[in-house]
């Protein structure tokens, strides 16, 4: 079965990684934007606290600053599950098209046969794929179970989040 769907997988992870590509990308523009602002904050913050008493001027930096690495954390985090969101939404659109073309469906049939045996039955899985069975064993190429296989690879190979 690996080899007859590795081009599909290798096609598969190359999209999911350029696409974690761009979304971390446009994360951490955010992310930075976010930041330069909050900093920008706590500097005002500090100007303005100069005038008061020098402990309650560093007590409010302080919090600024906290308040800020909060956000910036909260606002990463948003960031990278959004990201990853919108990536399975477009591996699981992109096989959706595939699995509709007459010829990668007769391949899934023909990996169905060959991982199950020749009596094995194939079937349109709901959403989009294949699914087979024989004596008992079942073997899922619906577009669900496929995207999951391309996210779990994608992360096991190199996880897209870290800079």
């Amino acid at each position: 079965m690996t080899d007859l769907l590795e081009p599909v997988r290798l096609a598969l992870t190359a999209q999911a990684r350029a696409a974690a590509r761009a979304e971390v990308a446009d994360a951490e523009s955010w992310a930075r934007t976010a930041l330069a602002e909050a900093r920008r904050r706590a500097t005002a913050a500090v100007a303005a606290a100069r005038t008061e008493v020098a402990e309650a001027a560093r007590l409010a930096a302080r919090a600024d600053a906290a308040d800020a690495d909060r956000r910036l954390t909260r606002a990463r985090l948003t960031a990278r599950a959004e990201a990853h969101r919108r990536l399975r939404e477009r591996v699981r659109e992109t096989l959706r098209l595939r699995c509709s073309d007459p010829a990668v469906r007769e391949r899934m049939a023909a990996t169905i046969r060959s991982v199950l045996g020749e009596p094995a039955r194939t079937g349109d899985a709901p959403g989009g794929g294949m699914l087979g069975t024989a004596g008992g064993r079942r073997l899922d190429l619906s577009v669900t179970a496929l995207t999951d296989r391309a996210m779990d690879l994608t992360r096991a190979m190199e996880d897209p989040w870290q800079a």
